[in-house]
């Protein structure tokens, strides 16, 4: 009962409980950027977005199968599901500016396809799995590498 003090119903519990959890995601993902080429930043990204899937499995699955099935938007008042809609936007306008100098692609579907595969990266990774986190985010790395066609040494993507 106490918690009522603080949150007008379940519903706005459900909102605090997600917020938070987008923060923490937005924080670890999208923290400080070093001033490095665009490369290097989308890789940084690339890889704390991964860390994060992995290291915060728990509160990642929660909130994206929340996401996914559309029970936010269905459950939480109007005014709160903007708020939310408009935080989960938010990193991938981010990733498609890290992504907007490859010419020929749509920097905002290129960021929903890495955005996807680092989403996922985590969720079949069990104690028996032969790769670490860092062996995951290095493939998850090279796949958002090709798929944007960067290219390490020049930092400028192809078509």
């Amino acid at each position: 009962p106490a918690i009522y003090n603080y949150y007008d119903s379940k519903e706005h519990i459900l909102a605090a409980a997600s917020r938070d959890a987008l923060r923490r995601f937005f924080t670890a993902v999208f923290g400080p950027l070093a001033e490095d080429p665009e490369e290097k930043r989308l890789e940084l990204v690339v890889r704390r977005w991964v860390a994060f899937q992995i290291e915060e499995r728990a509160i990642a699955r929660w909130n994206d199968s929340l996401i996914d099935t559309g029970t936010l938007k269905r459950v939480l008042p109007t005014d709160e599901w903007r708020h939310i809609a408009a935080a989960l936007r938010a990193p991938l306008e981010l990733l498609a500016g890290l992504l907007d100098s490859a010419p020929g692609t749509d920097p905002r579907l290129l960021a929903v396809a890495i955005a996807a595969a680092c989403d996922r990266s985590g969720r079949r990774l069990g104690p028996d799995h032969p790769l670490d986190r860092e062996g995951v985010a290095d493939q998850i790395w090279l796949l958002c590498r090709r798929m944007s066609a960067i290219h390490e040494s020049s930092g400028l993507a192809t078509v």
